[in-house]
């Protein structure tokens, strides 16, 4: 074996150590990783340094420090500031978010056992338990929509098609193909919008606010690479700002956002709640009123200030509050007949 192969595995061995034996508030000394791996204090003080100044070891999702590189209010009472220690990238915290996250959008438990263990090992755990998250009853997401989402994100990124069917909810509750067969489209992005996960797809393989419609990827069937659609590479693909677009729909209606101006008492939590940058003038402060302006597609502002229409009066533009006033007058009607 190479004198160079022999270095690697002594730092590994040192790693190895640091990360079964120390953490941010434990460490050991030189001499002592010595010692237990038999090798020269010498060997292991140059594998230290050289572990430290690689900063992370992003194949194993570690850091090597010694305390004295902590700030001075970071470092742990009787520790020596030489002693060395390692820390995973994640710590349990971190890990705990994550985790979280992964319940949270309700993928089947096999999609992401291979996950969990993943943030279990970069956060230094044996095992990572699913704690005491409370959440909704709500059934998990179709198996497999895991692969889905790795297999939207290849065509990202080599700007190809896929192919899939769509389904929807049937009266037993069971999810039933909407289209006859497959189709084919390009996806641009994927976003989260009110908890739910959704591809960007077109038909054409460069991106345009004209051209796509969000798709839930829960509903997606069967998602497969088109491999031979990969077109050429054009540098006057249009930019389109997906992160706005999202921003600009409270619910993931397709159309032109607009600006629009409304009055609301009460308090903000729903305008910042749902929009990103609002315009805010008070009022009046004692009566809690004010005066927004956002942008905002139009159909999803509709359902937005319905859900609000107590505390909620759009001004302006005209054409959004005579929507906002026909949905008013059929839902008037329904409830001031007698029951069916």
């Amino acid at each position: 074996m190479a004198k160079s192969d022999d270095r690697k595995l002594v730092a590994l061995e040192i790693v190895n150590y640091l990360l079964e034996r120390t953490d941010s508030t434990h460490g050991v000394t030189s001499q002592a990783i010595a010692e237990d791996l038999g090798i020269t204090d010498k060997t292991v003080r140059e594998n230290l340094r050289a572990l430290r100044n690689r900063g992370v070891l992003f194949l194993f999702g570690v850091e090597v420090k010694q305390f004295q590189d902590l700030p001075k209010a970071d470092r742990p009472q009787g520790e020596r500031s030489k002693n060395w220690f390692a820390k995973p990238v994640l710590d349990n915290t971190q890990a705990r978010l994550f985790a979280d996250a992964l319940q949270l959008t309700r993928f089947d438990p096999d999609d992401v056992e291979e996950a969990h263990e993943i943030l279990a090992s970069l956060s230094g755990n044996v095992t990572q338990d699913d704690g005491d998250l409370l959440l909704p009853t709500r059934d998990p997401l179709p198996a497999g929509m895991y692969r889905h989402i790795t297999v939207l994100d290849e065509a990202i990124r080599a700007r190809c098609a896929v192919r899939f069917n769509y389904a929807s909810f049937t009266s037993d509750g069971s999810l039933r193909n909407r289209w006859k067969e497959a189709q084919q489209f390009f996806p641009y992005a994927m976003a989260f919008k009110n908890g739910r996960y959704y591809a960007l797809l077109g038909r054409q393989p460069q991106p345009s606010l004209d051209n796509f419609s969000p798709y839930l990827i829960e509903r997606m069937r069967e998602v497969e690479l088109v491999a031979d659609s990969v077109p050429s590479k054009d540098e006057s693909d249009e930019r389109v700002d997906f992160a706005a677009y999202v921003n600009e729909r409270p619910y993931m209606y397709i159309g032109d956002a607009i600006d629009v101006t409304y009055r609301v008492q009460g308090g903000l939590d729903g305008t910042f709640d749902w929009f990103t940058n609002p315009q805010v003038t008070v009022i009046d402060a004692e009566k809690d009123i004010y005066e927004v302006t956002v942008r905002a597609e139009p159909q999803a502002m509709v359902w937005w200030a319905l859900q609000y229409a107590s505390d909620v009066e759009v001004i302006a533009p005209a054409s959004l509050r005579e929507m906002i006033r026909e949905e008013l007058a059929t839902s008037l009607e329904k409830y001031t007949q007698d029951n069916p």
